[in-house]
């Protein structure tokens, strides 16, 4: 992300000061870049120039704001998902028991890349209605950058089984039949985004305003999606349900009816929210005993905050 200076060449890193969170390999490559790592507080971007950031946690700090550009092809690292295990805890474990984690893990690796394929629709939606440019660098700017940092290649691949596993990926890349597509602005704001729908005449079943509270603790067992564990998502708020549209908020705040945060549908068994805002519609599996209601996920990105506990319900629908 550049914030006083488009990032899109070698040249654009000689003398900027680039901050990045935490990591001796992207400080070695930002040096080697002639840049300046600086190792920043999260939110604070004083004194920066541009930053090596996922487009998640850009949108959810707002660090786009007031920025020069975002360079969607400028991808320092890969970022895998790894789980690690004590091998000799795991080898104690029945041939059973590892196929089980195994298959888990399985299962948590398909849903997270199909999560962030979703997610990296809905958050460039969001930063490019803010206004943030989308920049991409030539193929002769990415083949410079590949000369620049190699010092760095250099210095990794001292070590046997890094060299071998650089090797493998550049074995794939060679394989691959296209270049990774980057996002672009026109394309993100030309996908398919959430329609509203029309608030129904009637009040529906779970119209009323429903309160919850809950801890990090609490939030975290509920799995939350990528850049979502931070500290205004963890609390206690009102969901308000009034005849198809719907507003979250904190427990002492007035409500605005004349600005709701989208609107909502309801059957018998699923609730779906549609977000302006966000540009996304979320689907809950509802059920309700007396004043007690429970929502489940029923979609690939949907907020947390809404299924970490049953809500009870603190006033009635209002006219």
């Amino acid at each position: 992300l550049g914030l006083t200076r488009d990032l899109v060449e070698p040249s654009d890193f000689v003398g900027a000061r680039i901050g990045f969170v935490g990591s001796a390999l992207t400080e070695m490559t930002l040096k080697a870049l002639g840049a300046s790592p600086v190792l920043f507080m999260p939110g604070d971007t004083t004194g920066l120039d541009g930053m090596e950031a996922s487009l998640a946690a850009i949108e959810n700090n707002k660090y786009d704001s007031g920025a020069k550009s975002l360079t969607t092809n400028v991808i320092f690292f890969p970022r895998p998902g790894v789980i690690f295990a004590n091998a000799k805890a795991f080898d104690e474990l029945s041939a059973e028991q590892q196929q089980i984690l195994r298959t888990a893990g399985e299962r948590a690796y398909q849903a997270s890349v199909t999560m962030i394929a979703a997610q990296s629709v809905s958050t460039a939606n969001t930063v490019c209605g803010r206004g943030l440019k989308f920049v991409t660098a030539s193929q002769a700017d990415i083949a410079a950058f590949r000369i620049a940092v190699e010092s760095v290649y250099d210095e990794i691949e001292k070590d046997p089984g890094t060299k071998s596993t650089i090797e493998a990926i550049d074995a794939l890349r060679a394989s691959a039949s296209s270049a990774p597509v980057a996002i672009e602005c026109s394309a993100a704001a030309a996908s398919p985004t959430a329609v509203p729908v029309q608030p129904p005449a009637v009040v529906s079943p779970i119209d009323g305003t429903w309160a919850v509270c809950f801890t990090r603790d609490e939030f975290l067992a509920a799995g939350p999606g990528i850049g979502e564990d931070r500290p205004d998502n963890i609390g206690c708020f009102n969901t308000t349900l009034r005849r198809g549209e719907f507003w979250t908020t904190g427990p002492d705040a007035v409500l605005d009816l004349d600005h709701p945060n989208g609107t909502f549908t309801a059957d018998e068994t699923t609730v779906t929210l549609v977000s302006p805002e966000f540009g996304e519609t979320w689907r809950y599996k509802w059920s309700l005993f007396k004043d007690t209601m429970t929502w489940k996920k029923d979609c690939v990105v949907c907020p947390t905050g809404l299924a970490v506990k049953p809500f009870h319900k603190v006033a009635d629908a209002k006219p």
